[in-house]
């Protein structure tokens, strides 16, 4: 599991250029799906769950 979050964050990571400007370290679910093309709600939602547990 912790393999596969660690996954979703560098995929979202590297998206940021592209889709605009967003800092996961701070930003909602609702943020990161709106800002991050191909991050839906349920994958942004398991970024801040990774976040909350290990840290930003």
């Amino acid at each position: 599991m912790k393999s596969l979050l660690l996954g979703l964050m560098l995929s979202a990571v590297s998206m940021v250029g592209l889709a605009g400007s967003v800092d996961l370290n701070t930003a909602t679910a609702a943020e990161i799906a709106k800002h991050l093309h191909g991050i839906g709600l349920a994958k942004a939602q398991k970024i801040i769950e990774y976040r909350q547990r290990f840290g930003p």
